[in-house]
Formats: structure tokens, sequence, C-alpha cells
């Protein structure tokens, strides 16, 4: 990850970051990064994260079920059709994370860590 931080510092621009081979995944969300932020003090990092954050999400979440698949620990979120529309990798997040996340992103959900 910090190779591709590297270079995409060292291409000077934001845009040209390759959001998911810098580590960032598509489901990233700006909150997340002023989170980030205030844990790890790195403006380059921090201005990385923006250019490939989302806002949030509004009141209604946008997933109907979620599937915890375990070797690579990730999250397969399921829309109405019961198809898998993205795979989350969790590996790294801690208990709260999860659930802040499925409470984000699931309908109706109420996760207890």
């Amino acid at each position: 990850m910090a190779r591709a931080l590297v270079f995409a510092a060292a291409l000077g621009s934001a845009a040209s970051l390759d959001c998911l081979e810098a580590g960032f995944t598509a489901s990233l969300r700006c909150s997340s990064c002023a989170k980030l932020e205030s844990l790890v003090p790195d403006p380059e990092l921090a201005a990385d994260c923006g250019a490939c954050c989302s806002e949030d999400l509004s009141a209604s979440a946008s997933y109907a079920s979620a599937i915890l698949e375990g070797q690579k620990p990730r999250l397969l979120m399921v829309d109405d059709d019961g198809e898998v529309a993205e795979t989350v990798p969790i590996g790294g997040w801690n208990e709260d994370t999860v659930a802040e996340y499925l409470d984000d992103n699931l309908r109706g959900a109420v996760a207890e860590a």
C-alpha cells in the first residue's frame, strides 16, 4: 500500500490515484477518511483517502443482507434480487468497525458488537 501511495504522490495528483491499488475499497465513505486522519496524521494519506471516498449513505441503506465469508474475511453484500452486489474485504477490521459498516449499509440493521 505504501508504494502505491508514494507512486501516486510522485504523479502529483490524486486524480491519477488507483484507489483499489492504494488499498481503498470501492465502498470507502468520506466519514472514514476523517477518522483515519485523526488517527494517522499524514496529509498525503488523508488527501488520497478523500480522493477515493464517496459521500456517506443517506438514512436508507443500500443492501438487503450480508454474508460473512471466513478464510479471507470479507462481507458479501446482497441486493434485493439475492445477487452479490459488492464484496468488502474486512481482514483487519475490528468487531465495532464491522458492526458500524453493517449498520450503515443494511436496511433495518442493528448490529451489536
